[in-house]
């Protein structure tokens, strides 16, 4: 997988400590949606970047119709071996929630649009690649640290990577569902990529089973 800010360093932008992890956890096409519902891929795949001789990006994999999912950053979960965005409860969620992802989708200011293709690839992406949280458990305080690392890395030109991997995958539509903390990362995130049209955002997947779920 190329990380476009291969030559930016994580470490630089963390406070207090290093990351556990110390590689970026790759983007993935983790499963299909159409009317019928959201079903996982049996294995994930790995999103494949590439950059041409003048600059151009994209990707070597075949997507059908993909719609990109924003999540924040890879916690412990998303390390264990294969690694992929949202493997834990936040994964879970996503298909078998109380408030699952074709539910909130319906529901949503986007489903007119996407429902008119028969079968939409999702792919999941962080919008910084790195672990934001140190793998440390997210109680008040490391949450706090979590996103203070994540606003500086996301400030400090990774911004700009999570447009370049979304431009190269070329989405139908881009759904941010990137977790507030306590800073609002989410607003952040927003107004990098909400010119992506159809554009929507929502509550992170771990809320789900909650009342307040929602894709707007």
């Amino acid at each position: 997988m190329t990380n476009f800010l291969s030559n930016n360093n994580f470490s630089v932008y963390i406070q207090p400590g290093i990351p556990a992890q110390v590689s970026p956890c790759p983007d993935q096409h983790v499963g299909i949606y159409n009317k019928s519902g959201f079903k996982y891929l049996p294995s994930r795949i790995n999103i494949d970047y590439q950059k041409s001789l003048s600059g151009a990006l994209s990707i070597v994999n075949q997507l059908n119709n993909p719609v990109v999912i924003i999540l924040e950053s890879p916690h412990i979960e998303e390390f264990k071996v294969p690694l992929g965005p949202a493997k834990g409860t936040t994964g879970r969620l996503f298909e078998n929630g109380i408030h699952n992802f074709h539910t909130l989708i319906q529901r949503s200011t986007i489903y007119s649009t996407i429902s008119s293709f028969f079968n939409i690839d999702i792919i999941f992406i962080n919008a910084v690649q790195f672990q934001c949280s140190l793998g440390n458990k997210l109680n008040k305080a490391n949450t706090i640290i979590r996103d203070n690392n994540w606003i500086q890395a996301f400030n400090n030109g990774f911004s700009q990577d999570v447009v370049d991997r979304i431009k190269a995958i070329n989405p139908i539509s881009v759904i941010n569902l990137c977790t507030k903390g306590y800073l609002n990362m989410q607003l952040l995130l927003h107004e990098v990529v909400k010119v992506y049209t159809p554009y929507t955002f929502g509550t992170h997947p771990s809320t789900w089973n909650f009342a307040y779920a929602r894709i707007f």
